[in-house]
């Protein structure tokens, strides 16, 4: 490595491999709890416990409800989720050391995009205490995308990450009013990901640090902070398969109301894939290469979609009115750091995140309108486990709150389609990423203000059998 520094070899793919866990997910960090129409009415309230009506999509928030109810089921769902996370007022530029240089491009962009949500869940009753079931949904995922002319696309360009979770449940009812359950995960994540590489700035980087040799140094004479002309584009591609579990309850504290209680272990990725780049026009990331830098060999990045929590109660006023109530927790602070490995002389790289654990609570109410018809609501509250010191185009995140309604239509016993509706409002927030910080120097400083809203639109259909 002509004894150039760590930091300085792997510092734009580190960013590349952060878009592969952080940005624009429905819920807090990059979590996807759309995964029924039932649980979206009620914003999430008693998914845990089942709800009032106990129907098999539930069981994506707790597999215990795979042994709830009599007979068979099969649950299709889908959702329209139509984000708006704009980010206006962008300032960017190199750092103190590379001359605070004003990187130019757009100040304002929306970096959402609409997406459909599918998820699948399905019962089969073996007798009075065991039944068996299969969830298929994907609880985890981003896309976001900014132009290739916005003035933080050091930091992001596109990120795509897709998760698809198997689970097959086996339940137990242990006593007429105790449900157990447990289920094995088997997670594919795919990832697409990309930003912007200041081929100058680096440049200028390896041309001062003295261990560089002579005829290198020279061969970079040219490399100049900030300049236009100098700036790349690189693209990280990968892939892989992970395996956890799951474990839930629901209890029948009286004939009026139930709890539940679900555990979804962490899973763990190592990402592995293709490291793809675009050179500027002064060829300057040309004479990088013969230092073994920003090659385009193979890489992985180790990353965990984290362990879940969630508690809720189910509890009948009357033959009409239902009260539900959830707690969820998510343990965001598994994710302390992201480390990058590579497949040539590379060294490691590893970036600081400290996420923070968060919770997510919620209220809500369904009413019997007759013996067709059931309409509901909910209200809640997602914390970010995003500090405002890593707040990036990548993680424009922030608290949301949301607010939400449906209704579900059963002409008889063995069929009904549920929809609903969910607006999320998130709280104003502020991007300031300091350039200063080791693996921020070559992507610099950028200032930024951020707000958006979500909308999300879902339908589903169940059979009885």
């Amino acid at each position: 490595m002509h004894g150039f520094p760590r930091h300085t070899t792997v510092c734009a793919l580190t960013a590349l491999a952060l878009a592969a866990v952080a940005g624009n997910a429905q819920a807090s960090g990059f979590q996807i709890r759309e995964q029924s129409a039932t649980a979206l009415g009620n914003a999430l309230a008693g998914a845990s416990a089942g709800g009032a009506s106990g129907d098999v999509t539930l069981a994506a928030y707790n597999p215990a409800v795979i042994g709830f109810g009599q007979g068979s089921e099969i649950g299709l769902f889908g959702s329209y989720i139509s984000p708006t996370f704009d980010i206006t007022d962008a300032e960017a530029s190199t750092n103190s050391t590379f001359g605070n240089v004003p990187y130019s491009g757009d100040p304002s962009q929306d970096g959402s995009t609409t997406a459909f949500v599918p998820s699948f869940a399905a019962r089969w009753a073996l007798d009075d205490q065991w039944s068996v079931g299969l969830v298929v949904s994907a609880p985890w995922g981003l896309k976001t995308e900014y132009d290739r002319d916005f003035v933080g696309r050091f930091y992001a360009i596109e990120s795509d990450l897709v998760t698809n979770n198997i689970n097959p449940v086996v339940s137990f009812n242990a006593t007429d009013r105790l449900t157990l359950a447990g289920g094995i995960q088997a997670q594919y994540a795919d990832a697409t990901l990309s930003n912007a590489v200041d081929f100058g700035t680096v440049g200028t980087a390896v041309a001062a640090d003295p261990n560089t040799p002579a005829m290198l140094a020279a061969a970079l004479g040219a490399a100049t902070p900030g300049d236009p002309n100098q700036e790349g584009f690189a693209e990280v591609t990968g892939d892989d398969w992970a395996f956890g579990f799951n474990l839930g309850l629901l209890f029948q504290v009286s004939d009026t109301t139930r709890i539940g209680a679900s555990y979804h272990s962490e899973i763990d990725h190592e990402i592995e894939g293709d490291v793809d780049y675009e050179s500027d026009s002064d060829g300057i990331r040309d004479v990088l290469t013969g230092a073994n830098l920003f090659t385009e060999s193979g890489g992985s990045a180790n990353i965990s979609t984290p362990a879940t929590f969630s508690t809720g109660i189910v509890h009948s006023l009357n033959d009409r009115w239902t009260l539900l109530g959830e707690v969820s927790w998510t343990d965001w602070s598994s994710f302390d750091e992201l480390r990058v490995e590579f497949g040539d002389d590379t060294p490691d790289s590893v970036k600081e995140e400290d996420w923070e654990d968060t919770y997510m609570i919620s209220a809500g109410a369904e009413y019997a309108l007759d013996g067709r018809w059931t309409l509901r609501g909910g209200v809640g509250f997602d914390e970010s486990p995003v500090q405002d010191d890593t707040r990036s185009p990548r993680i424009p995140d922030s608290d949301r709150t949301w607010i939400s309604i449906g209704a579900t239509f059963a002409p008889n016993e063995r069929f009904g389609i549920t929809g609903a509706f969910t607006h999320v409002m998130l709280d104003d927030a502020s991007i300031d990423l300091d350039g200063e910080k080791e693996s921020n120097q070559f992507r610099g400083d950028l200032t930024a203000d951020t707000e958006g809203s979500v909308d999300i639109v879902a339908i589903q259909a169940n059979w009885r059998f």
